[in-house]
């Protein structure tokens, strides 16, 4: 491999990483103050680096100190060492995988040879997705197995009941997908999307096929184990499903696996049936000869729309102040 080839690749999979794993941390601060806003109440924002609180955003990495020094516990009951520690990092290594083969640009063609914008320059890579989706149960099963306990058994079978019936109705959403794009290359399907209907309007998968994207949305985060699919955990149910005997980083890998998965779900629905990469009614050509007025409009907008989300939510948040003067006031039972 060439050394421009080399840099390519490492480029790939760094920004994958950081799409990944740094979307972790700010898909945990948008669950809990979406779930503060729904609650009434301000939801994290106590936890601060000298004063810094980032609207919340440092409680999440302090939550990611508290897993890796929290002390690694293993129960005295667990028989099955190997396949207990081996369950969470199936679980994260699929998730992690399956974003690996999302398209992050266009080919890159230098010096006459052409480099696909992939951590993993695969030409399968929807294929390669359903298969690591598809295996990640295999940690749950083992992590809820391993644990010999019921609670964990419980909470494996019924995550592996509804990846089963889920995947199902997922693949027929991909099916009449591959019949509309006639390719597996996610590349290519971005390329296809490209293309304008009637000459204004974006050939989106959502446009070809909304149904189809209905259903695969769904049964794309129903697969992450998250809210409101979250069957496979049920707290107020099984204690903790799956993984109620697990602690430290083996929880922590079981936790940001999960959230990781949320990142390469979405990445693929954008992919199939948002155009991927491209912008409506700018090529690739357009957007190399105006580079830095994209990046400029990108940096005026982006933030922005940031601290607009924020103070919606800032501005739907009640006065702590009243509601604990409501709740004092209130006598009721």
């Amino acid at each position: 491999m060439s050394d421009w080839g080399t840099w390519i690749v490492l480029h790939n999979i760094i920004i994958s990483l950081l799409l990944s794993l740094g979307g972790a941390p700010i898909l945990v601060w948008m669950e809990r103050r979406i779930a503060g806003l729904i609650q009434d109440r301000p939801g994290p924002n106590r936890c601060h680096i000298g004063g810094i609180r980032l609207f919340g955003i440092v409680q999440s990495l302090a939550d990611v100190f508290k897993l890796v020094f929290k002390e690694d516990f293993k129960p005295l009951h667990v028989k099955e060492s190997t396949l207990y520690t081996l369950a969470p990092v199936i679980v994260f290594v699929c998730a992690f995988l399956t974003f690996m083969v999302m398209p992050l640009a266009d080919d890159l063609v230098i010096e006459g040879k052409s480099y696909i914008m992939q951590a993993l320059p695969i030409e399968f890579g929807l294929l390669w997705f359903l298969a690591l989706a598809g295996l990640a149960v295999y940690g749950i099963l083992l992590g809820g197995w391993a644990s010999d306990n019921k609670y964990g058994m419980l909470g494996a079978l019924r995550a592996s009941a509804q990846v089963i019936s889920y995947e199902a109705y997922m693949g027929l959403a991909l099916v009449s997908m591959l019949i509309v794009y006639g390719s597996i290359h996610l590349n290519a399907i971005v390329q296809y999307q490209s293309e304008l209907i009637f000459g204004f309007i974006p050939a989106w998968g959502i446009v070809l096929q909304p149904i189809a994207a209905i259903i695969f949305i769904i049964t794309a985060f129903a697969e992450t184990n998250r809210a409101p699919f979250d069957m496979a955990e049920g707290e107020s149910e099984i204690v903790g499903g799956f993984h109620t005997e697990y602690s430290a980083m083996r929880f922590g890998l079981f936790f940001v696996g999960e959230y990781v998965a949320m990142c390469a779900s979405s990445a693929l629905i954008v992919t199939l049936f948002f155009g991927g990469y491209n912008i409506p009614w700018l090529s690739t050509e357009i957007l190399k000869t105006n580079l830095d007025t994209v990046l400029i409009v990108l940096a005026a907008i982006i933030p922005f729309l940031a601290w607009g989300f924020i103070g919606w939510i800032e501005r739907r948040i009640p006065n702590p102040e009243a509601v604990r003067s409501n709740r004092a006031g209130d006598t009721t039972t």
